[in-house]
């Protein structure tokens, strides 16, 4: 599944979320990123840390902009930045890999 990574993150409102404590708005990418490296589920291998770095490594490439996710890579990235954030990041991630049906108009 290809996932925009350029995505800014916005709050229910409509505002952008900062990343940090920085100017800079909170994208899609640094928020999968982040969840990733933040992952402290305390019985992962050591095998399994690395594939949540070499990931993220992946994700940090800014010379890309829409990623290319397997349903595995997919998987692993809804459930760390699950653990790691909040509804109003955990909810525009999801959204970003699986973006929900359109709603019709409502009349």
């Amino acid at each position: 599944m290809k996932v925009n990574l350029t995505t800014v993150i916005t709050d229910l409102f409509g505002k952008p979320i900062k990343n940090g404590t920085s100017d800079r708005d909170l994208t899609v990418r640094v928020a999968m990123a982040n969840g990733l490296l933040s992952e402290t589920e305390p019985n992962a291998t050591g095998a399994e840390k690395y594939r949540r770095y070499a990931l993220a490594v992946r994700l940090a490439d800014e010379r890309v902009t829409v990623i290319n996710l397997s349903t595995e890579e997919a998987a692993l990235i809804k459930a760390a930045v699950g653990r790691a954030f909040g509804a109003v990041i955990v909810g525009p991630v999801f959204n970003a890999i699986d973006p929900p049906a359109p709603t019709p108009e409502a009349s």
